[in-house]
């Protein structure tokens, strides 16, 4: 599967000289990107009230990061809980999944949880209270403090 979330977000990928600038989302593209599973007019109020420009530096870094430095796969970390939508066109399952085979090498523990029917506005479409409950209990089950280094 190619890269989707760098082909979703080629536009903010090739405007280089703008790096500090924002990057804005267009509606059209946040309902075919981020919550193509939510009625229509539901997208429309999600639109309108929760998406901004995101700083456009964060969004190159963001993308570009699995061809840069990969810190964090052999350093102690608390355990890592990686969620996806099975409808996510911006971090696909098999994305999500990599990252987790990539993670699991930390001596800390990793798993992945994957949600049917959401896209990657999970947390925010309906039903977001059974991907909030499941984080919750996994956080509950498996967070613990990391002794200080010497």
């Amino acid at each position: 599967e190619r890269p989707r979330a760098a082909w979703a977000l080629r536009r903010i990928l090739a405007r280089w000289r703008d790096w500090d600038g924002a990057a804005p989302l267009s509606l059209e593209r946040f309902s075919a990107l981020f919550a193509q599973t939510l009625p229509e007019a539901e997208r429309r109020a999600a639109y309108a009230e929760q998406v901004v420009s995101a700083p456009a530096r964060v969004v190159r870094q963001a993308l570009l990061g699995p061809w840069g430095r990969r810190k964090g796969t052999g350093c102690r970390r608390p355990p890592l809980l990686l969620i996806a939508g099975d409808e996510d066109r911006v971090a696909p399952v098999a994305m999500v999944a990599a990252s987790a085979r990539q993670q699991r090498r930390a001596a800390s523990r990793t798993d992945l949880q994957c949600f049917s029917g959401r896209s990657h506005w999970l947390c925010n479409e309906p039903g977001w209270e059974d991907v909030a409950d499941f984080a919750l209990d996994w956080a509950l089950a498996n967070g613990r403090p990391i002794p200080a280094q010497a």
